[in-house]
């Protein structure tokens, strides 16, 4: 604002020396400290002063005149109102944009009471101005009337333009704001004429777009009258804009456009600020953010010294997280915490956040993953097929994008980095960054991951959001995009899906938190297997409590829980109880692990994510077998943020070798409550968990499986777990010898439907009988009966010897035996297996003890190595009848190889003594080994010499002849016929039975 003496220098104009002497001789000259009004005082008692001395002296007038000084004094005035006015108009802009923001504002050149104080020093002379009370209705209507007051104060009506276009920015009206940008950045200077003021094709079309918010301006087309400060400060404002959105390159170019055109001007070097505009220095802190944005860390640092810490926006301080060279490049005091609140809903384009892909994932009920919406470069879109393919994979993946997104349950964002020793000088920056794993492009520098979730808070999938620079919009503006991406997921699964959008039964099951304690009487290996799997993971269990979980029919049923019980109000399970059901408070971090087949948690307290209510943070670690998801170990803590450095998918991975001793436990428990009796199998041979893979795989799968294996080998235990990870544990399991006459296949089925039909002693079946199954098979007609389709029942085969030798004999007809053939598995005989004979034996013991209600005898180790040095021709059954007779007479005690002996007299067994040494098999020695081998895992040749009946000195050196080293496993007995054809295989006769069945 001028002072006294400038209106009056201005005023006097060409009067004489002598009377602006006077004038200045006049009192209370001094106007420092004054109000406006104060101050408006001493200008007109000058210039009446003035007056008087120029008639009186000169008997004629001054040069101005008394109305000149008028207007003079009215444009003083609104030139202060405008002062007051841009201040209250700065303070309430900060006070309402919100951390994402890229609304750089100048400092104010008054305080808030100070620009009030100035406006009702003025409010007598303009009427108009706002007073305090305006503020008490809220910031928008403050702001209104702040903007009015500018359009009626200025001369300048762009300068009332670009203030209503910085309030609708930091309101969230980018689009409207935008438009008023560009319309002040390309109006013509005040000192332009009539004609040069005429718009431009492209400032016609932004106006015509922002017509309403022209018309609140007072800024009709073609009205430029525009300084070039506040053109400066509206071009800068564009840039500013496209930096928010993550545009880069739309950045870039218009800040390079306008520098073209603004080349001459002196602002642009000089740095001017009088109307709110920011000077050269501003054009540096963008430098900066695009610098940054490119990975250019040097020129980063060099543009941003000096600038206000409490400047930069939430994107710029969150990519200072994740890349430490950019904390490095910003200021020191970058620490703005608060979130970001995006009120406008952006549309589902990749243009709207600057990305370079945009992709929305979907999981189906089936666990399959899949692309619904792409929206990507023409340079990306080659690559979208495959990076679809992987994302199934990619949620198993222990530190993958996916994985880390559904362990922590709120979105991610990975930068791609720089390693270290590879700066290299004159090598460019994003040569130098090693790609992100899971990005589409190779080129691309950060990659984000967004969850998107229904109103219960389930997962439905996921935003894959990609870009070639750094600039990553803050969590708020990106967690915006996924509102849009519900809707869209809605409309695309309404035509697969339930009305209960995206919930499949295991997450159903899990969000209506009804979890069945099943009766810990039936339970008893599975509770043991947890156990042993929650002491393989080596964790600390003070205030930390664990939940075992197993899935059944989709629904998570909790079978076992320990740790710090006590700390969260939790008691074990009942020992006997029947089986109890309770409601869980929450358990969505549970229904998330399993719906995604990956590891999921909370870091804070949750009650909707949290199995129990006073747990703060917790992690979820799914069991996965085969691709399918069979059970669950919950982890929570009384500490936030527990599980921060935990590698929940190491952890997973830890227990990937005890999943199948879990599904073991678990069909061993489910074929005693419909048995009465556990069958046994040792879950530490690697042969047998490849078998039982296998065999969960050809489970879920509708093709026929054959099982060969001896008398007694124990074929009927394998159907009934086929029928078990089958998934149709509750269906009938029906039985049908093949021999006897013609089988009425229709009654067979019907009676299977839902279950599993064995059909048992395959060799005995005739040849017409043959013929019939193999039209029951394939569909065809039975003579004059409707076609059969076997859909609706699996159907299991049994055989004693392998298809291939009993076709080469002529017992199978060439043709049924190929259609067998596709998958079968073999089960081998107890000679093949003899590591295998303590576990089924303490087993079997078990058993008869159970039936005779009495305890089960221990056994010695002699007694065990007599057991291990018969060959059993018999197979399970031999080894039953020696279990049930020691039971009968024994009950109880230790059972010794005397014993053993006594039994065999009994009943006309002859026992052998050793294997034989002269030409022993390798295999028997390996089950030896592996069978007497010490806690630590090491070999213990005395007692596996004692276990073949020979002499240690013997043992050594069969092992160095056979060249049989220290470390050892057991044979590969339990493995797949030579030629069988695995159920995923893709031949084109595997592809006609699919479509038949």
């Amino acid at each position: 604002m001028y002072s006294g003496l400038d209106v009056l220098e201005l005023v006097l104009g060409r009067t004489r020396a002598s009377a602006k002497a006077r004038a200045a001789e006049a009192p209370v000259v001094e106007t420092r400290g004054m109000g406006a009004g104060e101050e408006l005082h001493v200008v007109m008692r000058f210039l009446q002063l003035l007056v008087y001395d120029a008639q009186s002296l000169d008997g004629g007038r001054t040069s101005l005149g008394f109305e000149t000084a008028r207007v003079e004094l009215d444009r003083c005035d609104r030139q202060a109102a405008c002062e007051a006015l841009v201040a209250l108009l700065q303070h309430a802009l900060r006070a309402a944009a919100t951390a994402d923001c890229w609304l750089a504002l100048e400092a104010a050149v008054l305080d808030a009471r100070a620009a009030w104080r100035q406006l009702d020093d003025l409010r007598d002379e303009q009427p108009w101005l706002p007073g305090p009370e305006a503020a008490q209705l809220g910031l928008p209507h403050l702001a209104e009337q702040l903007l009015e007051a500018l359009a009626q104060s200025t001369q300048e009506p762009a300068l009332g333009m670009l203030w209503r276009a910085r309030w609708l920015h930091a309101s969230g009206a980018l689009d409207e704001a935008e438009v008023l940008y560009r319309f002040v950045a390309t109006s013509p200077p005040v000192a332009a004429s009539r004609e040069a003021r005429a718009p431009a094709a492209g400032t016609v079309e932004h106006a015509r777009l922002g017509k309403a918010s022209c018309a609140k301006a007072g800024l009709g087309e073609g009205q430029g009258n525009c300084s070039p400060s506040a053109r400066f400060a509206a071009a800068r404002a564009v840039c500013a804009l496209h930096l928010q959105r993550g545009a880069v390159r739309e950045a870039t170019a218009w800040r390079t456009q306008w520098r073209a055109q603004c080349r001459d001007l002196e602002l642009a070097e000089s740095g001017r600020s009088d109307v709110g505009g920011s000077g050269a220095q501003d054009w540096g802190y963008l430098d900066g953010a695009l610098a940054l944005a490119e990975g250019d860390w040097s020129a980063a640092r060099a543009l941003f010294a000096g600038v206000d810490a409490s400047d930069v926006p939430l994107a710029l301080v969150e990519m200072a997280r994740a890349l430490p060279e950019v904390a490095e490049a910003l200021p020191a005091a970058s620490t703005r915490a608060r979130e970001a609140v995006v009120a406008a809903r952006l549309p589902l384009e990749r243009r709207s956040v600057g990305a370079a892909a945009l992709v929305v994932y979907a999981q189906d009920d089936d666990g399959g993953v899949r692309s619904v919406h792409a929206d990507a470069a023409v340079g990306l879109r080659a690559a979208l097929a495959e990076h679809a393919a992987g994302r199934e994979d990619a949620l198993a993946l222990s530190g993958s994008l996916e994985a880390r997104l559904f362990a922590a349950g709120r979105g991610v964002v990975e930068h791609a980095q720089i390693p270290p020793g590879k700066a290299l000088v004159g090598d460019s920056h994003r040569e130098r960054m090693v790609p992100i794993r899971g990005a589409i492009g190779r080129a691309s520098t950060a990659v984000a991951l967004e969850p998107i979730v229904d109103e219960a808070g389930e997962p439905l999938g996921w935003l894959h959001l990609e870009w070639e620079h750094h600039l990553v919009p803050p969590e708020g503006v990106r967690r915006n995009l996924t509102v849009r991406a519900l809707e869209l997921l809605r409309a695309s699964l309404k035509q697969v899906r339930s009305a209960s959008i995206g919930r499949s039964p295991v997450a159903t099951a899990a969000l209506d938190a009804r979890h069945v304690h099943a009766a810990a009487s039936t339970r008893e290996h599975l509770r043991v297997e947890f156990e042993q799997c929650i002491e393989s993971l080596g964790l600390k269990w003070t205030r930390r409590a664990w939940r075992a979980f197993i899935v059944e029919d989709g629904a998570p049923i909790e079978v076992h829980r320990g740790g710090a019980l006590d700390a969260f109000g939790l008691e074990a399970l009942p020992a006997r109880a029947e089986a109890e059901t309770c409601a869980a408070p929450g358990g969505k971090a549970l229904a998330r692990a399993l719906a995604w087949r990956t590891c999921a948690g909370f870091e804070t307290p949750d009650a909707q994510a949290a199995l129990s209510p006073s747990a703060k943070s917790g992690v979820v670690l799914p069991l996965d077998l085969g691709g399918r998801v069979v059970g669950a170990i919950a982890i929570e803590s009384q500490h936030v943020r527990d599980f921060r450095d935990f590698d929940g998918h190491a952890l997973q991975h830890r227990l990937a070798g005890r999943v199948v001793g879990l599904r073991l436990a678990a069909f061993r428990d489910d074929h005693r409550r419909r048995q009465g009796w556990a069958p046994g199998f040792d879950a530490r041979r690697a042969d047998l968990l490849s078998f039982a893979t296998r065999l969960a795989e050809v489970a879920r799968s509708r093709c026929v499986l054959a099982i060969s294996g001896e008398h007694g080998s124990g074929k009927s235990v394998v159907a009934r777990w086929t029928h078990f990870e089958g998934g149709s544990a509750r269906g009938p399991f029906v039985v049908q010898p093949a021999g006897g006459g013609p089988l009425d296949w229709p009654r067979l089925l019907r009676a299977a439907q839902g279950g599993t039909l064995v059909v048992d002693q395959l060799e005995s079946m005739g040849d017409a009988e043959q013929r019939r199954f193999l039209q029951v098979l394939d569909g065809q007609h039975l003579e004059d009966e409707r076609p059969l389709r076997v859909s609706g029942a699996r159907i299991v085969v049994c055989c004693l010897e392998g298809l291939a030798r009993l076709a080469a004999d002529g017992r199978l007809r060439p043709d049924l035996a190929a259609r067998l053939a596709r998958y079968e598995l073999v089960v081998p005989p107890l000679r093949r297996r003899r590591a295998d004979i303590p576990v089924l034996f303490t087993a079997m013991l078990a058993r008869f003890a159970e039936e005779e209600d009495c305890h089960a005898p221990e056994v010695a180790e002699e007694a065990l190595a007599v057991l291990f040095r018969q060959d059993h021709p018999g197979n399970l059954r031999d080894l039953e009848a020696v279990a049930q007779r020691l039971v009968v007479h024994e009950r109880g005690g230790v059972v010794t190889a005397a014993d053993l002996e006594r039994v065999a007299r009994e009943h006309g067994w002859k026992l052998a003594p050793r294997i034989a040494s002269r030409h022993p098999r390798v295999e028997d020695i390996r089950d030896a080994l592996w069978s007497t081998r010490m806690q630590s895992g090491r070999t213990n040749k005395t007692r596996a010499a004692l276990w073949l009946g020979w002499d240690p000195d013997t043992l050594v050196a069969r092992m160095a002849d056979l060249g049989i080293s220290d470390e050892v496993e057991p044979r590969a007995a339990w493995q797949a016929p030579e030629g069988a054809v695995a159920p995923d295989s893709k031949s084109a006769s595997g592809q006609q039975d699919e479509a038949e069945m």
